[in-house]
């Protein structure tokens, strides 16, 4: 467990073991993300530790987080809940990127009866922890015992099984790292005796290498180009224009915290879809995007 990661007791005002509320930050930049690849093979073909392509936590940013911290543990009320969040949300208006703070903002927002808005947080924890049966647990509750966690799976996601077992950093991390293996490997079958044992390894890993590279594409196309989103209101109307005037898409409102993969925006307004029920137009103050 890092520094800046606790674990704290679930929430009394909740019954459902599900919610918990525990507190963990875990400083990282997007910066150091984009260099890890060439900072992870400089690192392995010096043979340093690959915990040095992160900098170190910000002293201002620690004061925020605790300040964040303390007030959550003193929150007693929806309004002193969203003041957390907001805080959090500084954090994050830093380009702060990382698991661990998408779910302190989303269990802030949960606290503070923003179902939707927690949501979205969590979905996006899960693409950097998604293993964490903590941010599972929370985001199952927030879409209901009825809600599957995950849509209709494409052919892709069957042939790419691990996608779920790794996160979306970590992916682009371990592809760098076995490829400087593999570029060792190579070299190392230039220069001693056991030459072919040293190329097979080489390719070998070259293909582990790709195939991570593939996962790590894919994770990139799903989570940088397309957009999706979240109803953080209840009772919206959808329709089948970009105005008022047209008439609703669907049969029913739609319902704080239903997901939908946004297709086009105009003005004030988003086209959505929603898996299983079809198209819409809403307005964009009724949803928040990721």
């Amino acid at each position: 467990m890092s520094l800046f990661e606790q674990e704290k007791s679930v929430s009394p005002a909740v019954t459902n073991e599900a919610f918990d509320r525990r507190v963990e930050f875990n400083l990282y930049h997007p910066a150091d993300w984009r260099r890890s690849p060439a900072c992870a093979l400089g690192l392995l073909m010096l043979s340093l530790a690959s915990t040095g392509c992160q900098r170190s936590p910000d002293p201002q940013l620690v004061a925020k987080f605790q300040a964040a911290q303390t007030a959550f543990d003193q929150a007693d009320s929806s309004e002193e809940f969203l003041r957390v969040a907001s805080l959090f949300q500084e954090i994050q208006n830093t380009e702060i990127v990382n698991g661990h703070l998408f779910y302190n903002l989303g269990n802030a927002y949960m606290k503070a009866g923003r179902r939707g808005r927690a949501i979205a947080c969590y979905r996006q924890a899960l693409r950097y922890r998604p293993r964490d049966p903590y941010v599972k647990a929370n985001l199952q509750f927030g879409l209901g015992s009825g809600t599957p966690l995950r849509g209709r799976r494409k052919v892709v996601d069957f042939v790419l099984f691990w996608q779920d077992w790794i996160g979306y950093r970590t992916k682009f991390q371990l592809a760098a790292s076995v490829g400087a293996f593999a570029l060792l490997g190579g070299l190392a079958g230039r220069f001693f005796a056991a030459r072919r044992l040293f190329y097979g390894l080489s390719w070998g890993l070259l293909a582990v290498t790709l195939i991570l590279a593939g996962s790590a594409g894919y994770d990139w196309v799903r989570f940088e180009w397309v957009e999706r989103g979240v109803i953080v209101s209840d009772q919206v109307e959808a329709r089948k224009g970009n105005s008022e005037s047209y008439a609703p898409a669907f049969n029913q409102p739609l319902a704080e915290g239903t997901e939908f993969l946004l297709l086009e925006s105009r003005g004030d307004w988003r086209r959505i879809r929603i898996e299983g029920s079809g198209e819409g137009w809403i307005e964009s103050q009724w949803a928040v995007t990721y």
